[in-house]
């Protein structure tokens, strides 16, 4: 195989790989958004649950360190009682 065959089977390697990585891209965001969609009655629930339960922020979020040390905001429902002893 010469040179110039190799460079266009890497550069055909590469589009196929773009390729793949927009498809899957696309379908992870049209995934989340009909999951997201799907269980909204479900987490809804579970925030008038919380709400009920205890007094407080349904949410609790918190900075943390990612990827290469970036940071980023984390949001869970909150699972603890704000009144819980410190031990």
């Amino acid at each position: 195989m010469d040179a110039v065959a190799k460079k266009i089977e890497i550069r055909e390697v590469s589009q196929r790989k773009t390729a793949y990585l927009f498809i899957k891209r696309v379908f992870d965001i049209v995934l989340s958004l009909v999951l997201i969609v799907v269980l909204m009655p479900l987490l809804l629930l579970v925030m008038a649950a919380i709400a009920i339960d205890s007094p407080g922020p349904v949410i609790f979020k918190q900075k943390r360190i990612g990827y290469q040390g970036k940071e980023f905001m984390i949001f869970k429902f909150r699972t603890l009682s704000i009144t819980a002893p410190d031990n």
